[in-house]
């Protein structure tokens, strides 16, 4: 994406995307095949100027099954991406778990590991790939399940399509912060069933589709900047530290009185010393009241912790309704929310 100085707000830049031409004439690239390159028939792009918000202000309001996307704090081990071994040995455990964990799914299969990056010495030395710099989507309604059989088998592969399963796609930056290209992400719920153009990708080895998409003014793009893979891991280096004092280290801006993120948790009751629920309310963007924003890395599920709808009810029946009094009652307790049994130990308050 090629971004632009104008600036319509500090949450939102203008940037040309790259969208595909429909002329009426599929488009086919080979991959890993110079020997058939010369048969490719080129996709047409054109330029579009468009929106693109800072998704970091409201990242907890970005849902997997309704945004198509979530953006979540993740740490690795990896020390380098390029190395296979270390690749299959480290990440595909640590992406495995990941993918459980906030999509719910029984079983997860990890495979495609593609490294991009937008240096062409450093490509060349590593045998990565460049940054995809067209509007698309990886696979269609055919060549999804086909992927599926390909990697699983045939017979493990119908066992899977006679349930739900999903392709979920992992990215991150691998060395330093991005603040070149991007990732920019369309809002699932603003994409019209129209404009998806097929697009051939021919390996050596298989055939496989994908979607380029057409221009809409409806679409509705989200970025997170100068993204870095050090974010989750200098958290917990801080954390540790205050922990070994017997202190909870503060990182969020909770404490409603100076220093009372920094008191002793002899009581082991660390969820009691929130002051959220009686002093301020957090909103999603589709109007759910939260009763923080660390809730929902916490524990998984909106409806869990949702003490009212800002679209139904006013702010002030939200605030004196029954779900904010049984959720503030429970604070108090020895039996918390489950959202806030274990914030004092690893977020903090």
């Amino acid at each position: 994406m090629q971004l632009v100085a104008e600036r319509q707000s500090t949450a939102t830049i203008r940037a040309k995307l790259n969208y595909i031409v429909d002329t009426g004439v599929p488009p086919v690239s080979y991959i890993d095949w110079p020997e058939e390159a010369h048969k490719a028939v080129p996709a047409q792009y054109q330029l579009h100027e468009v929106a693109i918000h800072d998704g970091r202000p409201i990242r907890d309001s970005f849902e997997l099954d309704t945004h198509g996307f979530e953006f979540v704090t993740h740490d690795t081990r990896v020390k380098d991406f390029t190395d296979e071994g270390e690749r299959k040995r480290i990440y595909d455990p640590e992406v495995e778990a990941l993918i459980k964990r906030t999509s719910g799914a029984s079983e997860v299969v990890v495979f495609d590991h593609t490294v991009r990056v937008g240096d062409e010495a450093t490509r060349n030395a590593t045998g990565a790939r460049p940054p995809v710099k067209g509007v698309h989507n990886d696979y269609t309604e055919n060549s999804a399940p086909r992927r599926l059989r390909e990697i699983v088998g045939d017979e493990a592969a119908e066992r899977r399509l006679a349930k739900r399963f999903a392709i979920i796609q992992v990215w991150r930056p691998i060395r330093r912060k991005v603040v070149i290209d991007p990732l920019a992400i369309c809002d699932a719920r603003t994409i019209p069933p129209t404009g998806f153009i097929l697009v051939q990708r021919r390996y050596p080895y298989r055939t496989g589709e994908v979607y380029h998409i057409a221009y809409n003014p409806a679409h509705e793009w989200f970025y997170f900047p100068q993204m870095t893979r050090d974010e989750a891991a200098h958290l917990e280096v801080a954390t540790e530290l205050a922990r070994s004092y017997g202190m909870t280290f503060s990182a969020s801006g909770a404490a409603s009185e100076p220093g009372i993120s920094l008191k002793r948790h002899d009581d082991g009751s660390p969820w009691s010393l929130c002051r959220r629920p009686w002093t301020v309310m957090y909103f999603t963007a589709n109007g759910r009241a939260l009763p923080c924003c660390i809730a929902p890395f916490s524990q998984r599920g909106y409806e869990n912790y949702t003490l009212g709808d800002a679209t139904q009810q006013t702010l002030q029946e939200i605030w004196n309704g029954e779900a904010y009094s049984s959720f503030r009652d429970a604070l108090l307790s020895d039996k918390p929310p489950t959202a806030c049994a274990h914030c004092g130990l690893r977020w903090s308050l």
